[in-house]
């Protein structure tokens, strides 16, 4: 009784079943890994007809994250980015009103307002992605 383990199992059935169990995750991670890679290259197919030109995911987020805490003067370039989207909105925001309010301020070309708000959007597009990049 004293070589017998708890279940009732001898040390060699036990053995041998947490090798079957290994054996089983070892060709489950295998498999898994394979799905992966397949996966993989269908979307570099698709994406480029061929997998030498592929950029992987993880590799183009973490470069954009590497851009988007580089510091500059103390403070990254994200911080900079988001003063300058701040600005570019307060700006477009106050064209409007301005042209709203004031007879003067009328001479103000309309497109300017709209070419104010296409760069303040696409500077909030690019704070938000440099943002993202570094969770990705």
């Amino acid at each position: 009784m004293a070589g017998r383990a708890v279940g009732g199992e001898d040390g060699v059935a036990v053995s041998r079943r947490l090798h079957r169990h290994k054996a089983l995750d070892r060709a489950a991670f295998r498999l898994d890994r394979e799905a992966v890679a397949s996966s993989r290259r269908d979307l570099c197919l698709l994406a480029r007809a061929g997998e030498e030109g592929c950029l992987d995911r993880r590799r183009t987020m973490h470069t954009l994250a590497k851009w988007a805490y580089t510091s500059i003067l103390g403070h990254p370039l994200v911080f900079y980015l988001g003063i300058l989207t701040y600005a570019a909105v307060t700006v477009t925001a106050g064209v409007a009103l301005l042209r709203a309010k004031s007879a003067r301020m009328r001479r103000i070309p309309a497109t300017l307002h709209r070419r104010l708000a296409v760069v303040a959007v696409g500077l909030a597009t690019l704070h938000g992605l440099l943002t993202l990049s570094a969770y990705f």
